[in-house]
């Protein structure tokens, strides 16, 4: 919801914007679910685990509170979004390890972020051109 929120403020987004107040009650909807979630991660997780869940839901934080409109956009989203990406990699990979998931990486962010690179740019390019 977040993100869709947040889309006016990212040249370039494929998020679809989202009406402020629809995107806050579902906000509130969502902050519902994720401290069960969260609960249970306490209960279950190892340690590796939830400090990584925490410093994800830290980062997503961050992008709701732009979305409440509670911080001003800062010069770089794409930094912010990539925080999330980052941490939610370092979620999986915590999570994967504690559980002994083989296989190899599900990293995304490298791939996302130069996805949100590729967006600015050629955003950029059509403001210039």
């Amino acid at each position: 919801m977040a993100l869709r929120m947040t889309a006016d403020l990212r040249p370039g987004s494929h998020s679809h914007p989202i009406d402020r107040e629809e995107g806050h009650a579902r906000l509130a909807e969502s902050d519902a679910r994720r401290t069960i979630v969260w609960e249970n991660l306490l209960l279950l997780g190892d340690e590796p685990t939830v400090v990584a869940a925490a410093k994800w839901r830290e980062a997503v934080w961050q992008v709701e509170r732009l979305a409440r409109g509670l911080v001003e956009a800062p010069p770089d989203i794409a930094e912010v979004l990539t925080q999330v990406n980052e941490a939610r990699d370092g979620y999986y990979r915590a999570g994967r390890g504690s559980l002994g998931v083989r296989g190899g990486s599900v990293e995304q962010s490298a791939a996302l972020r130069q996805a949100l690179l590729g967006r600015s740019t050629a955003t950029s390019d059509v403001v210039a051109g």
